[in-house]
């Protein structure tokens, strides 16, 4: 069993609707989270294999640590592509529960990995990656996400679905489970 990323994409005014609350962003984070697990729209989901966690030092050059606050390690949009955004239970963990991506915040993450030449960033950060060991980055065969292509093939799929969800103006809403 693996940690997974399951992306998908929402309607913005259905999820601000929720976020909407008398009791502040608080209340309509659990609201939201409630609406997630039950009668909140899907438009389209994207799921990536044990990649997210090489994605996120990739992009971000951190290892996949939280900062005093809660936040995780590396700039804006960088992070965000997978380990940043509000949380919805209202913790600070980011595994097993399902962490919000505004519109704004997903066309900047889309704009982000669109300027980005992968092969060249590989290159660049392939030592980093070898040398933190990122979750199931290596296999037993002494191969690893890289040289099988695992992660340029979940790069894409990012890359992908938030060229979409930021086209339509969509909310992203991901889960490392």
């Amino acid at each position: 069993m693996g940690f997974w990323m399951t992306l998908g994409r929402h309607d913005w005014t259905e999820v601000y609707a929720l976020l909407d609350h008398p009791h502040g962003l608080r209340g309509g984070l659990l609201r939201l989270y409630d609406a997630w697990g039950e009668s909140l729209r899907e438009l389209e989901t994207a799921q990536t294999t044990r990649t997210w966690d090489a994605i996120h030092i990739l992009l971000t050059g951190c290892e996949n640590e939280k900062d005093a606050k809660g936040v995780p390690l590396g700039p804006a949009p960088a992070r965000d592509a997978v380990m940043g955004g509000l949380v919805l239970t209202g913790g600070t963990s980011r595994l097993n529960t399902p962490i919000l991506l505004r519109p704004a915040e997903v066309r900047a993450v889309d704009a982000h990995l669109r300027g980005i030449d992968l092969d060249a960033l590989v290159r660049e950060r392939y030592p980093l990656l070898l040398e933190i060991g990122p979750y199931s980055f290596h296999e037993s065969d002494g191969s690893d996400m890289v040289t099988e292509g695992w992660l340029a093939e979940d790069f894409a799929v990012l890359r992908g679905f938030y060229a979409r969800a930021a086209a339509a103006g969509n909310a992203v809403i991901k889960d490392i489970s």
